[in-house]
């Protein structure tokens, strides 16, 4: 050992390792405290083998090694969507698609137009009308039997949490005015003054019964729908998703197309899914689920390892689980009461799944931080809990809690802006909406998702990065600003929530969420720095190139 001949440091690197890419002369925000920017990365295979100088970057060089020139763009971590469901997205989407931003006429237009341009079809399905459209009564089934009359016809509002069919869809589905609501008052359909279902329907226990009996799946279509929505997330420099649930119904099906267009290599994202509880019908048998699925699914590009829990709805479904009613008097529960959920966290804390529960309303809050609670004084300390969306915090009761009990506090951005509709539905609770920057003052991890297809305004982490700052729709500095003004978010605070907060989410830290060694070669190339531009141009901001294990999945050839 003695003999062997005294070589550098920087030598003995050379010799063990050549990059396969080197990226130089960039802005590198890699989201590591230790060490904020640097000029370069080199990747070999999938992994990020040295970050720092440029100069320092080249000797990893051989005659093999791709170098590309970053021109002083802009490189970060890829953006991980800690709240979508793009299992879903690809079902939903494969049939009528509407927009948020639709007028009732143009969403009659819509559906007219996709059947008459489908007549082969023996069902209807399609999802993205605004919800706040039609008010407290929802809409009406005799509008749909107008179009068509002969076959069932199902959409979904753009939140996912209520839905709209035909007289032949609740015949189909033998859903009658003798039909029980599977959770009345939070789960159900409304009805008439005579008690007869009018095609309104809130919450997925009421839904899926419909949802059932009307057969929309095209395997072909779907596979392709959830591969375009892929190569979008990767336009948009999206490296990992976050997909939190599908009906009971389709999670086999649509687990298996996933997992096999991930072998084929055709998809552009590590994607952590779900066993989702999406009513009460759903929680027997659901730990013994969640194991089968985890057993089956456990590679780092596709696997399913945490419980999903949707404890209320959506405000403009009026479907939120809140503490008092809503304007009209309405009032929901939670799907789960306080002692269920903490029952069932637990029992997925012992076979070492986190928890994430979606929860609106300040009713459905309180209960997630209650089984919080639960955990850790049961010495849970190390199971992750996500309260989702985390509209109406309790100001007074619940806000301190988050950091009291380690509860990560997801929410989708481009949600951030104000809403009139909202402001109907639950009074001056609306203007105190995401306390985002004082849970983060509070020491609690943010992290951010579009919740696609449930998203108003697009799925692309950029837009949310611009309205998590501005507290304003992108691209409209003159828009009002969603008060509370003191709760707009700074870059770096959007960048972590869509990087290094979000791995950590999916118990992938060590892995991705910032550019280190050792991680995986997952990152995007901005054309812009995002610290040095008006926040109001964020949104406009060109996905350049996006790296995902180590090889270049998109690049702008504009």
């Amino acid at each position: 050992i003695f003999m062997t001949p005294l070589v550098s440091f920087a030598e003995r690197r050379v010799i063990i390792m050549k990059a396969d890419k080197i990226f130089i002369n960039g802005r590198v925000y890699t989201v590591n405290k230790e060490r904020d920017w640097a000029e370069a990365v080199c990747v070999a295979d999938n992994k990020i083998i040295f970050v720092g100088s440029t100069d320092a970057a080249l000797e990893y060089k051989d005659d093999d090694t791709q170098v590309i020139d970053l021109q002083k763009k802009m490189l970060l971590p890829g953006f991980i969507e800690a709240h979508a469901h793009p299992m879903l997205a690809a079902l939903w989407k494969s049939g009528i698609v509407m927009e948020i931003n639709m007028s009732l006429e143009e969403v009659l237009d819509t559906i007219r137009t996709y059947i008459s341009e489908h007549p082969e079809q023996e069902t209807y399905f399609g999802q993205g009308y605004s919800e706040w459209m039609f008010g407290d009564e929802g809409p009406h089934r005799e509008v749909l039997d107008e179009i068509m009359a002969d076959k069932p016809v199902f959409v979904l509002g753009a939140g996912g949490h209520s839905g709209w069919c035909n007289t032949k869809a609740l015949e189909v589905a033998g859903v009658t005015r003798d039909t029980p609501d599977p959770q009345p008052g939070t789960q159900f359909f409304r009805r008439d003054e005579n008690g007869e279902p009018t095609g309104s329907i809130v919450e997925w226990g009421a839904l899926s019964i419909v949802n059932s009996a009307v057969e929309a799946f095209d395997r072909e279509k779907i596979t392709e729908t959830l591969v375009k929505f892929s190569n979008q997330y990767s336009a948009a420099g999206v490296t990992s998703i976050i997909d939190a649930g599908i009906m009971k119904e389709y999670e086999d099906i649509m687990r298996e197309i996933t997992a096999e267009v991930s072998r084929e290599g055709r998809l552009k994202q590590r994607i952590i899914g779900c066993e989702g509880i999406f009513g009460a019908e759903d929680v027997p048998g659901v730990i013994d689920r969640l194991k089968t699925a985890r057993d089956m699914y456990t590679g780092d590009k596709f696997a399913v390892t945490f419980l999903k829990i949707i404890e209320d709805g959506a405000f403009e479904a009026r479907s939120a689980s809140t503490k008092k009613p809503f304007e009209d008097g309405t009032l929901i529960y939670p799907v789960l009461d306080e002692d269920e959920i903490c029952r069932i966290a637990e029992e997925a804390a012992e076979i070492g799944a986190d928890t994430q529960v979606h929860a609106i309303g300040d009713k459905a809050i309180y209960n997630v931080l209650a089984a919080a609670k639960h955990l850790r004084e049961k010495g849970y300390d190390d199971t992750r809990v996500t309260c989702i969306h985390c509209n109406y915090i309790d100001p007074e009761e619940d806000l301190g809690k988050f950091g009291r009990y380690d509860v990560i506090a997801n929410t989708t951005p481009i949600w951030h802006h104000e809403n009139k509709g909202k402001e109907e539905a639950i009074g001056e609770r609306a203007q105190m909406n995401f306390l985002m920057n004082t849970l983060w003052k509070d020491g609690v991890k943010l992290t951010f998702g579009s919740d696609f297809p449930a998203d108003e305004y697009g799925k692309e982490p950029l837009k949310g990065v611009e309205m998590g700052i501005t507290r304003q729709m992108f691209g409209v500095p003159e828009d009002p600003i969603l008060p509370p003004f003191s709760e707009r978010l700074t870059v770096a605070k959007m960048i972590e929530g869509y990087t290094i907060n979000a791995a950590y989410q999916m118990r992938m830290e060590d892995r991705t969420g910032s550019i280190e060694v050792g991680k995986y070669a997952d990152m995007v190339v901005l054309e812009e720095n995002l610290f040095e531009i008006d926040p109001h141009d964020i949104h406009n901001v060109k996905v350049v190139m996006t790296v995902m294990d180590g090889e270049i999945v998109y690049q702008n050839v504009e």
